[in-house]
């Protein structure tokens, strides 16, 4: 059997994995995204998580660390699991483009209002919030943002055609049609709306 079906949860090696990923990439999107997900479906199973740290060189318990990101024992992990905020920003943001555009690709034409082809972080977080967006913008744009360039265009964006979402889609998003007040708590919603642009990102 897999060595994580016979091991106990190990939340110290949990730590060391994300401290690995962290020095190595910087971010733990960065890390999931360029090197553990490669399909970037937001599923990670357990064969591709292992030959992702060990490739890092890591040898400590791995079999434990899966087991203490895995509580649910669903047999994958997602962003999630390593950084609930990015895969919460990127989650909601795909929920509200199919919702208010229809696909990705759509969503990406009528905020690129200079028909430019990219998105500043100023530019992006101008559209969006046109358009009534509620969510963590500094953070969203980052996780976007892969190689660091501080633009963003329509390919950057492609991902999310695949990212799974499932784990969203159980709280009757759609019934309620109501995403910022299920998803985005109203303190978070008040600071990102009056944050000034980030220098780093402009």
């Amino acid at each position: 059997p897999a060595e994580w079906l016979v091991a106990d949860p190990d939340p110290r090696a949990r730590d060391e994995v994300k401290r690995v990923l962290l020095n190595r990439f910087g971010t733990m999107t960065h890390a999931w995204r360029l090197h553990l997900d490669s399909d970037e479906s937001n599923h990670v199973v357990w064969q591709e998580f292992k030959a992702g740290l060990l490739k890092l060189e890591y040898t400590g318990n791995l079999a434990g660390a899966w087991r203490a990101l895995d509580k649910e024992e669903n047999g994958f992990i997602q962003l999630r699991h390593l950084d609930p905020e990015s895969d919460m920003a990127l989650g909601y943001f795909k929920l509200w483009c199919e919702k208010k555009f229809g696909t990705i690709v759509q969503a990406f034409n009528v905020l690129d209002g200079d028909k430019s082809g990219d998105l500043t972080y100023r530019e992006f977080r101008q559209a969006i919030y046109r358009f009534d967006f509620s969510g963590h913008v500094r953070t969203l744009f980052k996780a976007i943002d892969i190689d660091d360039s501080k633009v963003i265009s329509v390919g950057e964006l492609m991902f999310l055609e695949d990212w799974s979402t499932s784990h969203l889609e159980h709280a009757d998003l759609f019934e309620l049609m109501n995403l910022e007040a299920l998803i985005v708590p109203a303190a978070v919603k008040e600071k990102a709306r009056e944050a000034l642009d980030d220098p780093a990102l402009v």
